[in-house]
């Protein structure tokens, strides 16, 4: 009996160092699939895969962005839908020109001739900034055609040093 408990003693002691073996041959792999070469020749997954894209992406830009022309991408779009036009009149002229009409955050027009003629497409939303007026300035909104929902046509707007909302665009069915 003790010559069994020998035998299983050389056998315990060869596993182990066969686990401390594969074990070191697990890292020394793992190791080597983080360079280029050894990883093409260890892994068929990169050769299954196709071209290897590693290194070829740029980890900063070149240049600065520079923008040459300024130039709004929906313009052509925009001119394919139908539209509609809307005139808004200041009734109370202001001291200077700080009156803007404003149609999706964009200001449109100013109020320097007591008027302005918007075109507007559905869905835009209309606003009048008075945000650089001091003293109350008082607009109405007028619709030439009838074909609009909204805003209504002669609806009165008063206010100064803030934003005036007109209101969304909505064409009749």
């Amino acid at each position: 009996m003790r010559n069994n408990g020998q035998r299983l003693w050389r056998w315990e002691s060869h596993l182990v160092r066969l686990a401390v073996g594969c074990l070191f041959l697990l890292i020394l792999s793992q190791a080597l699939m983080l360079k280029e070469g050894p990883r093409l020749l260890l892994s068929r997954v990169d050769r299954y895969e196709g071209e290897t894209i590693s290194g070829q992406i740029p980890l900063y830009a070149a240049g600065p962005l520079t923008v040459a022309e300024k130039t709004v991408a929906t313009n052509r779009i925009r001119s394919l839908r139908e539209s509609k036009v809307l005139v808004i009149r200041m009734l109370k002229p202001v001291k200077g020109d700080g009156a803007f009409v404003i149609v999706n955050g964009e200001r449109v027009g100013d109020f320097r001739r007591g008027d302005v003629k918007v075109t507007v497409y559905e869905g835009d939303y209309v606003e009048i900034d008075v945000s650089e007026v001091n003293e109350q300035a008082r607009f109405v909104v007028n619709v030439p055609s009838s074909d609009l929902v909204s805003p209504i046509d002669g609806i009165v707007l008063e206010g100064a040093r803030t934003y005036l909302p007109v209101g969304k665009v909505k064409f009749k069915p």
